[in-house]
């Protein structure tokens, strides 16, 4: 019986030797694994296992999976301005504390940023927009997030007048839950929705220029434009705190991604959206989106057009149907509603000059 005894107590030893030699083992290889993970950028690897608003992404955006889950989710995260501290990873700075957000009593972060996919080569007009943003909106940072950095004159002079303007690089998604990505604005719409659950504040298009401060609208959760009712619930302007609701059911949506229909998972759905409950969100249709698109005399022929109450005017570039000034000089005397909100930025007065800027 003893001998059968200590059988018994030999095989147990055997196996819990082999039992701790195998957790170990899977201990060092989840550091090993972890470790790697942390040198192709995810640094702090005890955020690996941890929940994440990346990991929702991922799952409609694989390039989502190349972020800095550490930026998004770690004990700073929520205190901070997220597109700062992305910029700064960047520049392989990461002191986190270097971009805390002050307590301005604003549920809206002041910060503006824009979305430029593929070879952008800034005119006039994106230097306008943008510029708009310094003057008018004053925001702590303006950032423009691409692929490839936007080329021209323009832009680098926007570089020169804009102290707080930073780019910041972001691989574009060319595939959304697995269907191939048709128009780039589809990807822009992903990854503006992105940068606005994590982060808030406000994005614009390079050709939406600021009229007045947004800062009567930062305290609404969130704040849009009705476009109208055939074509939508407008994407090129968005104030917004960080975690909408409305947002999120925005990005869910592509998990049904149409990529034949141009306005289908952005435009139309917000709208339908909307139409469900319009306490969702706070609505400024003709301060951000007035004159529409087929109202373009309004911008391009005549001065009679009251754009002093709106927030934000659309400039509509794309429809290319009216020429666009190309210089100062031709800002100077352009004797349209255009040259009177252009004016407006780069001086503080829509007269019409004859001196240079």
């Amino acid at each position: 019986m003893k001998i059968f005894q200590k059988y018994i107590a030999l095989i147990t030893f055997m196996f819990m030797s082999v039992y701790i030699w195998q957790m170990v083992n899977r201990i060092n290889l989840t550091a090993s694994n972890n470790k790697i993970s942390s040198q192709n950028g995810h640094r702090n690897w005890k955020f690996v296992d941890k929940p994440c608003i990346v990991d929702n992404w991922t799952r409609i955006d694989q390039t989502a999976e190349s972020l800095n889950r550490e930026i998004f989710c770690d004990e700073f995260a929520e205190q901070s301005d997220i597109l700062c501290r992305w910029y700064l990873d960047q520049q392989n700075i990461t002191d986190p504390k270097t971009c805390l957000l002050p307590q301005d009593g604003y549920r809206v972060p002041n910060i503006v940023f824009y979305v430029t996919f593929g070879h952008y080569n800034f005119t006039l007009l994106h230097y306008m927009c943008i510029l708009s943003a310094k003057k008018i909106q004053r925001p702590l940072a303006i950032y423009v997030i691409g692929d490839v950095q936007p080329l021209g004159k323009w832009w680098r002079k926007l570089c020169q007048d804009v102290s707080n303007l930073r780019f910041i690089r972001r691989q574009q998604p060319k595939v959304i839950f697995g269907i191939h990505v048709y128009w780039v604005a589809h990807a822009s719409d992903i990854v503006r929705l992105q940068i606005l659950l994590a982060n808030g504040g406000i994005y614009m298009d390079t050709d939406q220029i600021f009229v007045k401060s947004f800062n009567p609208i930062r305290n609404y959760t969130i704040t849009m434009g009705i476009i109208d009712r055939y074509t939508g619930m407008g994407n090129a302007v968005i104030s917004t705190e960080r975690h909408s609701t409305f947002l999120q059911q925005m990005y869910d949506n592509y998990r049904t991604y149409n990529s034949t229909n141009y306005y289908a998972n952005s435009l139309k759905f917000s709208y339908e959206l909307w139409e469900r409950n319009h306490k969702a969100l706070h609505l400024e249709s003709l301060k951000f989106y007035r004159p529409l698109w087929s109202e373009l005399d309004k911008l391009y022929n005549t001065t009679e057009f009251n754009w002093r109450k709106r927030y934000a005017i659309h400039i509509w570039s794309r429809e290319k149907i009216y020429p666009l000034p190309e210089t100062i000089s031709d800002v100077d005397k352009l004797n349209t509603t255009l040259g009177e909100l252009f004016r407006h930025v780069c001086y503080g007065d829509s007269r019409l000059r004859t001196s240079k800027m």
